[in-house]
């Protein structure tokens, strides 16, 4: 009985009214969590339109709205209450375009548009995910996105202190070429035995390693940056 009380309280939605997260000094790696959305089937909306609009808040902590033709638009909110500078990383790369409106007390202080069909803004940072710097002023502020993609739709939002976005780009980019290394090593292992024995079993595994590394690195952004 607990365990299906447990359930139902896991997927009730969140509140339309929450409050928006406050920043004090620490990275946030989840601030997009059940974002306000609206679902623009034609891509008729202009940002004027939008503004006027409620967003209903999202049941889930980070949407994805799969492969859809409709354009959506997500709404975060957070109150930032000291003058450090953050890195806003979108953590999802396959998107095709993005434009991104910071509202800071209710006026546009930041426009940005990123993507991978589209050339990015010179504000953003060159690095797989979609990432800026947020502006360091103290206030109110609202992160509307309008997402238009023929990949999987879904956009979390994760703000990091510069020292912690730095250190994750190691570290990710780390785990990356150690994972990769890995696999060319035991492409180009069975790909020698091949050329030792003849046997085609090995070139055939030697080729399907390749791919499926290939594969990965596009998953995860890495060929289309590079």
């Amino acid at each position: 009985m607990i365990l299906v009380w447990l359930l139902l309280l896991g997927l009730k939605p969140a509140p339309a009214g929450a409050d928006p997260l406050v920043i004090l000094g620490e990275s946030i790696p989840a601030v997009g969590e059940h974002p306000g959305y609206i679902i623009d089937p034609k891509g008729e909306l202009s940002l004027e339109q939008v503004l006027t609009k409620d967003f209903p808040r999202h049941e889930k902590r980070n949407p994805s709205f799969g492969w859809v033709n409709d354009v959506i638009w997500l709404s975060s909110e957070l109150d930032k209450q000291n003058k450090l500078p953050y890195v806003m990383e979108i953590g999802y790369p396959l998107l095709d375009r993005i434009n991104i409106y910071i509202f800071r007390d209710q006026t546009l202080v930041k426009e940005l548009v990123a993507g991978d069909s589209v050339p990015n803004s010179s504000d953003i940072i060159d690095q797989i995910d979609p990432a800026f710097m947020f502006p360091e002023e103290p206030g109110h502020y609202r992160i509307l996105l309008r997402i238009q993609s023929s990949s999987s739709i879904q956009a979390p939002l994760k703000l990091y202190t510069e020292t912690d976005f730095a250190q994750k780009e190691k570290e990710e980019f780390l785990i990356t070429g150690i994972y990769s290394g890995i696999l060319v090593i035991m492409a180009l292992y069975n790909f020698f035995i091949f050329l030792a024995s003849r046997s085609w079993a090995y070139l055939f595994y030697s080729g399907f390693v390749a791919t499926f590394l290939v594969l990965q690195l596009s998953l995860s952004g890495h060929t289309y940056h590079f």
